[in-house]
């Protein structure tokens, strides 16, 4: 096992009480001495997260606590890869800024006169973008949220005032409301190396053609026009209405997809089983019983564009396809599973395409 970025040693510690073979790294020579001293059986390298000198393939394990939002994230995903061998997997717990509250707390609130700064000035916390290189750099990712850090967060930000009180909150949000779990400022990452190489969240095949055509409109954006910053990772991240129009009548379920072909055909939403006979689909909102699949950030549901700072604006294509039959496709369908099904019951096709940039 390697730890990146081990700091003074907590992790260090607890792995090798735990049995570990561990390999612990870190920039700072003085942090380094430090966990040396606590995980004596430990070996300890003083390197970046981003290029440790480690041969290929040699661990089962990667972890790391709080260290990717201090560090350059794709460099350094593409070199936990590298030390991983099949089958291996990266257990990393970090801080992401998919929060909007939390977000503008952090860049605008923050360290003011009468708030403390929770965290560190230096760190950038992990965003959709972030979240979407990891998927399209290992074979699988999962995100899971251990606590709902969130209100808590204000009580640090006041001085730790109402601590006890905000913390219990946090974790009754926890328990009750699940679907509130992903806007913690904490999330878990396990990524998944396998045998092969590419994972599923980035298609190989483009999306399906069908012999007729419909349409897809949107109020919120024309075709060809820059999406609004609310449906997208820089805002509040709902997804956009839709209307469809001229669906065929011999139509027996809709299926909705939209994904960025200017990054590999990323996917940032799937939707099955739509009813025939839906015309409109509200913001933030699918239909009753359909079915949402995984996202190339890992989730299912909506995941709105979030390119790279400084690209040129990307493209998103909502595709609305109708079907001859049900597909019977469950969440967990892959990308490629999803358009070749689509490609076997497509009888009609609409597309909208939206821009954004950042």
């Amino acid at each position: 096992m390697v730890e990146l970025g081990c700091g003074a040693g907590d992790l260090s510690f607890e792995l090798v009480r735990r049995g570990a073979r561990l390999t612990a790294l870190d920039v700072s020579p003085r942090m380094v001495e430090l966990a040396r001293q606590r995980a004596p059986e430990a070996r300890f390298l003083v390197a970046p997260a981003e290029d440790t000198g480690l041969p290929d393939a040699s661990f089962d394990r990667v972890v790391g606590k709080w260290v990717l939002h201090h560090v350059d994230v794709e460099a350094a995903a593409r070199e936990t890869r590298r030390l991983l061998r099949p089958g291996g997997r990266a257990v990393l717990f970090e801080n992401q800024d998919r929060n909007p509250l939390l977000r503008v707390a952090r860049r605008r609130l923050w360290g003011a006169r009468g708030l403390e700064w929770v965290g560190t000035r230096d760190e950038q916390a992990l965003t959709r973008h972030n979240l979407g290189m990891l998927a399209r750099t290992f074979d699988a990712v999962e995100l899971s949220y251990p606590s709902f850090y969130f209100f808590e967060a204000l009580s640090r930000a006041l001085g730790h005032r109402a601590h006890r009180s905000l913390r219990r909150l946090d974790a009754i949000v926890w328990r009750r409301l699940p679907l509130a779990r992903r806007w913690s400022w904490h999330v878990l990452i396990v990524a998944v190396v396998l045998a092969g190489c590419g994972g599923e969240d980035t298609p190989e095949r483009e999306l399906p053609a069908a012999p007729r055509t419909m349409r897809v409109a949107s109020t919120a954006f024309e075709e060809g026009a820059t999406i609004p910053k609310r449906f997208t990772c820089d805002g509040e991240d709902v997804s956009p209405p839709l209307a469809f129009l001229d669906v065929p009548s011999d139509a027996r379920e809709l299926a909705l997809v939209v994904e960025d072909p200017d990054a590999d055909r990323f996917v940032h939403w799937t939707v099955l089983g739509i009813p025939p006979d839906t015309a409109l689909m509200r913001e933030g909102s699918v239909p009753s019983g359909a079915v949402e699949t995984e996202n190339g950030f890992g989730d299912r549901g909506w995941g709105g564009p979030c390119p790279p700072e400084g690209d040129d604006p990307h493209r998103y294509v909502f595709a609305l396809y109708a079907l001859e039959r049900p597909l019977e496709l469950g969440a967990d369908a892959s990308a490629d599973e999803v358009r070749e099904a689509i490609a076997d019951a497509a009888i009609a096709r609409g597309t909208l395409t939206g821009r954004f940039g950042r």
